[in-house]
């Protein structure tokens, strides 16, 4: 099982994000992140990815092994560093969007772990504030 953080918005419904390591983060950085609406982030991903593709293949064009290399090691860290600030950068971003933090929940899939969530609020009882 994994652990989700739920997310809810008034007229967008229900986000669940995985904490940990974001693989689609890893595998397709840009794309994931333009497609979590992170448009900062994946704009600079896409744009670094481009320029690093680029440069890598100038180098091997170039017959320089070192330095596509060391190219190859600067996408790598990228990838992984997409990987582990991925789902933090998306909860921030959801927050930002006027999402609210609803708690945690484990589940396999996060439609689940929304499922779980609602269900569970739907059982309990709401205890009034005092005004």
């Amino acid at each position: 099982m994994k652990t989700f953080d739920l997310y809810r918005h008034p007229t967008l419904g229900y986000e669940a994000v995985k904490r940990g390591f974001a693989w689609p983060g890893f595998f397709i950085g840009a794309i994931w992140a333009l497609s979590k609406r992170m448009w900062l982030g994946g704009t600079l991903l896409l744009v670094a990815w481009v320029f690093l593709l680029g440069a890598r293949s100038d180098a091997e064009t170039k017959g320089d092994p070192g330095g596509a290399f060391v190219l190859l090691v600067i996408m790598a860290v990228l990838a992984v560093t997409a990987g582990f600030i991925g789902n933090s950068r998306w909860a921030k971003s959801l927050v930002r969007r006027g999402y609210e933090h609803l708690g945690a929940g484990d589940a396999d899939e996060p439609d689940a772990a929304v499922a779980a969530f609602v269900r569970k609020a739907a059982v309990e009882p709401t205890v009034p504030t005092p005004r």
